[in-house]
């Protein structure tokens, strides 16, 4: 994809995927990632990191210092706003997304599972789709 100048979306994503085909401790699926977002920052067109991890975030905003690529960051609506003003601020763009579809509240539990913040977001999300 990357050679073909697509723009890519790197996320982790709250997906029940099986050991065969994903990583499932949290070491390897954070490990590849970085090996991943390494990869877009030297040689991707533009693109996406979706995370709310401090960490990531830190390690490509060092990433950006050297490697000038259009990218921005995303992350879900209602989760870790005080940072998402901070990397405006510094004029890094950032995307607030929303889960919708059919399958909106089964990846919403299973956001909440890995971070309990996260139940804002689902009362936010049930209330928004359920206005008049």
């Amino acid at each position: 994809m990357i050679q073909t100048g697509a723009k890519i979306r790197l996320v982790k994503g709250a997906y029940s995927e099986s050991s065969k085909i994903a990583y499932k401790s949290k070491d390897k699926v954070d490990k590849n990632y970085l090996k991943l977002m390494r990869k877009l920052f030297k040689d991707g067109n533009e693109f996406g990191i979706a995370t709310h991890d401090s960490k990531i975030i830190q390690k490509a905003i060092n990433l950006s210092k050297t490697n000038h690529k259009k990218f921005e960051f995303q992350m879900l609506k209602g989760i870790r706003d005080e940072i998402k003003r901070d990397l405006s601020k510094k004029k890094f763009v950032v995307s607030d997304y929303i889960p919708y579809g059919t399958n909106w509240l089964p990846y919403s539990f299973r956001r909440i599972r890995e971070r309990k913040r996260n139940i804002l977001l689902l009362g936010s999300s049930f209330f928004q789709s359920h206005r008049v």
